[in-house]
């Protein structure tokens, strides 16, 4: 038995901040379970292979087998992914030694349907692994797909993953049915994701630098903070349109940047000149 883990990316934990703490992950089972063989091999499913067979995984000269998962990921659309794995096990089937056998883990769009064309299907591989029967007669993974799902949820709430044989000969193995999708996803947001500051400009009145900061896109009564790089801060509520103008007064001469934030979450930031 082997473990393999792969690390998330830097950024996504950046971003998740310690939001990560507080999200419970939700395990979310498949609900396609599928393996498709192709012989003679062209890169097309021809047939799906039946049970006991709904995992194989196999790859020779003239034939291969591909594993795929579907998971229903509706109640994720429209919300922040903090993080999303795919945790399974790979077993031997077929334990004769052809050396290490090397697996790529891909995300795809899914449909909730099982289709031979999912053998063939494009998605984006998110990890990979390998394993020496018979000495090792199993392998867990656990993969950070967490940019792939979340992309893909823009367009729709079915996860497909599909698990590939990379190394040839690759006798029979078999993908575990339990293989699972752990999201920590955060509440849905309300924000339009229009927030912006529409400009930040500085003049000189009377010997005196004014900065005006124009605030746009916003919920309407939404609220919100300005604060530049001196320090100076201004809060207060958006307009009924989702606006708001705000000023500063008495500002040093050179360069500055206002950074807005609105009580929804969203943020941006301008740069600005006083003469």
């Amino acid at each position: 038995m082997r473990l393999v883990r792969f690390a998330g990316h830097a950024l996504t934990v950046a971003a998740c901040g310690l939001l990560c703490d507080a999200v419970m992950a939700d395990d979310v089972s498949p609900a396609v379970i599928a393996s498709i063989h192709d012989e003679p091999r062209d890169g097309f499913g021809d047939t799906f292979n039946e049970s006991p067979f709904e995992g194989l995984l196999r790859q020779q000269s003239t034939r291969e087998d591909r594993a795929v998962l579907e998971y229903d990921a509706e109640a994720y659309v429209g919300r922040p992914i903090l993080s999303a794995r795919i945790l399974g096990r790979v077993s031997v089937n077929n334990a004769f030694d052809n050396g290490p056998r090397s697996f790529n883990v891909l995300v795809y769009a899914g449909n909730g349907a099982r289709d031979l064309a999912d053998f063939e299907a494009p998605g984006v591989v998110v990890g990979s692994f390998s394993y020496h029967p018979p000495n090792d007669t199993f392998i867990d993974f656990d993969v950070d797909a967490t940019d792939a799902v979340a992309d893909l949820l823009q367009g729709g709430g079915w996860i497909g993953v599909k698990v590939d044989c990379s190394s040839e000969p690759n006798f029979p193995n078999i993908l575990s049915p339990a293989t699972l999708l752990r999201i920590e996803a955060g509440e849905p947001s309300d924000c339009t994701g229009l927030e912006r500051i529409g400009k930040a400009k500085c003049k000189q009145r009377n010997g005196v630098n004014k900065l005006t900061v124009k605030l746009t896109g916003g919920l309407a009564d939404d609220d919100y903070a300005v604060t530049l790089s001196s320090g100076a801060t201004r809060a207060g509520a958006l307009d009924d349109v989702g606006e708001a103008v705000v000023k500063f007064k008495r500002l040093p001469s050179g360069a500055g940047t206002a950074d807005a934030t609105w009580g929804c979450g969203a943020t941006d930031s301008r740069r600005y000149d006083c003469p």
